[in-house]
This record gives C-alpha cells, sequence and structure tokens, in this order.
C-alpha cells in the first residue's frame, strides 16, 4: 500500500513538474519512476505502466525527441489494458501535443476533442487549466480566433483563483488574447492585452521577447512603422531567446520599406529571399517576394504575386492572405488597373469570410 501511494505521488508530481516545464525536476521524478517501477516489473495491462509511457511521451515531446516520444505513446496504445478514463485523458492530451509539435493541426485538434470528453474525471483544476490554454494556443494556430478565445476565458478563469502564484500562466494567456484580437482586427483591446503580459510577466526573458515581438506585429498593422521597429529592435536585443527571428526580420524588412529606407529594406529583402529558400521556408519566400514585388520594382510582376497569393490559398494561411491580397489590390488600385485591383481584393474578401467561417 506504501508503494501504491507513492507511485500516485510520483505520477502527480511529474506532471505538475511537467506542467510547470521545470526540466530538471522531470528529469529526476521521470528517472525515479523508471527505478522504483522498471517495465519488466509491472504487467503489461497495468494502469501504472501505461501511465509511465504516457507521461514520458508527454516530457520526451516538451523537451524536444519527437522519435522517442512516438514509441512510447505506441507501446502505451499497444497495451493490452483498457484505458480507464482518466488514461483516456491523458493518452488524447498527450496525442493532441505530439500532432502539435509535427504540424498536424487538424489530427491535433481531434485529439483534444476526445480529451474533453474525460477532462471532468481529472480532479487537478491546474491541469485543466493547462488543457484549455494549450487547445486555445492550437486554435490560434488554425486562425480559428472566437474559439481560442472561449478557451482562454476558461483556463483564465482556474488560473485567476490564485493569480499571484498564476500570473506567469495568467500573462501567457493574455498575450495568445492579444493575438486573437489582432486577427479580429480590434487592435486597441490587443495593445492592452499585450502590456497586461508584461506587467504579469515576472523575470522570464523569452516570453518578454515574444512580447515585445508581437507588439511589433501590432504596430505593423496600425500602420505605425517607427514604433514597430522600436519594438523589433528590442525583441532583437536577445536573437538566442526570440520565438521567431524569420518572421521578426520579414516585419523588419517591411517597416523599413514603409518608411521609404529602400537601401535597408532591399538588403534584408535580398538577405530573407535567399535565406527561406535555402531553409525551404516556402511561407516567408513568397512573403519576401511580394515585398519585393510592391516595394522594390518599378513594375510588379502580376504573375509573381499571383503565384505567391496562390501558394498562401493552398496553405490555409487566410489571415496573412487577407492581409497580402489587400495590399496588392491598393497596389493595383493606385496605378488605375481596376480589373486587378479587384481581382485581388476579392480574394481578400474571400479570405476573410473563409477565415471567419472556420471559427
Amino acid at each position: 500500500m506504501v508503494a501504491q501511494v507513492h507511485t500516485v505521488d510520483l505520477f502527480s508530481e511529474l506532471t505538475n513538474a511537467l506542467r510547470n516545464y521545470n526540466q530538471e525536476e522531470s528529469a529526476q521524478l521521470l528517472a525515479d519512476l523508471e527505478k522504483e517501477f522498471p517495465d519488466s516489473s509491472l504487467p503489461e495491462d497495468s494502469e501504472a505502466l501505461c501511465a509511465k509511457y504516457i507521461l514520458t511521451a508527454r516530457y520526451h515531446i516538451q523537451y524536444g525527441n519527437i522519435q522517442a516520444a512516438y514509441t512510447k505513446l505506441l507501446l502505451a496504445k499497444n497495451q493490452n489494458f483498457k484505458f480507464n478514463e482518466n488514461l483516456n485523458y491523458m493518452y488524447a492530451y498527450v496525442s493532441a501535443l505530439y500532432e502539435v509539435n509535427k504540424k498536424n493541426y487538424t489530427k491535433a485538434l481531434n485529439w483534444y476533442t476526445q480529451a474533453e470528453k474525460y477532462l471532468y474525471h481529472n480532479k487537478d483544476p491546474l491541469e485543466t487549466a493547462d488543457f484549455y490554454y494549450k487547445k486555445a494556443t492550437l486554435h490560434y494556430f488554425m486562425e480559428s480566433a472566437i474559439e481560442s478565445m472561449f478557451c482562454l476565458e476558461q483556463a483564465i478563469r482556474i488560473y485567476k483563483d490564485d493569480s499571484i502564484f498564476h500570473r506567469s500562466k495568467i500573462a501567457h494567456c493574455e498575450l495568445i488574447q492579444g493575438l486573437n484580437y489582432i486577427d479580429l482586427k480590434n487592435y486597441d483591446l490587443a495593445e492592452e492585452f499585450f502590456h497586461l503580459a508584461l506587467s504579469h510577466k515576472g523575470n522570464d526573458t523569452e516570453f518578454e521577447t515574444s512580447i515585445y515581438h508581437n507588439l511589433a506585429h501590432l504596430y505593423s498593422k496600425k500602420n505605425l512603422p517607427k514604433t514597430s521597429l522600436r519594438y523589433i529592435e528590442k525583441s532583437l536585443e536577445r536573437e538566442d531567446s526570440h520565438p521567431d527571428l524569420s518572421m521578426a526580420y520579414f516585419l523588419l524588412t517591411k517597416e523599413y520599406l514603409k518608411i521609404n529606407n529602400r537601401k535597408k529594406g532591399k538588403e534584408l529583402c535580398e538577405r530573407g529571399l535567399a535565406h527561406s529558400k535555402k531553409a525551404n521556408d516556402l511561407i516567408h519566400f513568397h512573403l519576401y517576394t511580394i515585398l519585393k514585388e510592391l516595394y522594390l520594382s518599378k513594375d510588379a510582376e502580376e504573375r509573381s504575386l499571383n503565384y505567391a497569393i496562390s501558394f498562401l490559398q493552398k496553405n490555409d494561411k487566410w489571415i496573412t492572405l487577407e492581409d497580402f491580397s489587400d495590399e496588392i489590390g491598393s497596389y493595383y488600385y493606385d496605378r488605375d488597373e481596376y480589373k486587378l485591383a479587384s481581382k485581388y481584393f476579392n480574394i481578400s474578401i474571400k479570405a476573410k469570410h473563409t477565415r471567419y467561417g472556420r471559427c
């Protein structure tokens, strides 16, 4: 009985350490679990064996060993034991994290939907909050702002029960809420949530860098290029902890071009095209192509613009597609090329309706 209670404690402690991104503690607890309950000591249909496999997979997903995570999930799935409600939740949730890591967002959403059916069996409110935060992040990636906001409200409600202890988690929710409001074009509320996140960030410098990066993105949307450039530069002070250097340099290029600094903009654009091509980053390659045609070419090559926009359509990048189609439409409208302007304005309108149709 003592061993059984200790096992439950180890599982609970490991879940908590993983949820708090404490890698050192997680690794030690995982080692303790393996030492006390090696595979050979447990029957194949053991709940403890399945739970150990699933939590080990969660650890590997969190710290970058995706192949090891897949192996552990497969071992859990292949057990003869019929999962109880808690194991069903754990397996579906960790499978969702795995698919998010692989950028298989539709599969991930299916797993989150499956996990949610068993969520009420979980007695730990912080695990529930973490679940809704992660699901909200997935909805943001899928450009489904309304669903994302709904999930974040549920997470924040739980974290606010002890708002001092969970300030950092609330700040992460506020950041995603700000991003959702950008997608909904409510820039004033987005700005409010980003500054709330800054006030709650604590000593997390990597997270602070992420907030500065997203403030730069916001001010670019508000067409305040000088303010945007100031926040980009702040975010690039810590390149080693930057969440998205490719997008930061793309934004830097775009804002320099907006203020007519063609020399700096051209240099960054050429570098961005070369880097994205070498890295096979086709999204950024096509975005740099659009900048090159709109801002640096004497006469934009419509074939290149059309190819870039078609690529964004095929990859369901609806929000990006809406913004850049609108920019291209304005480019042709200003040149009295109304047929082409109409073509791209219509693509922008279609992208907007497609996007919100998915919310």
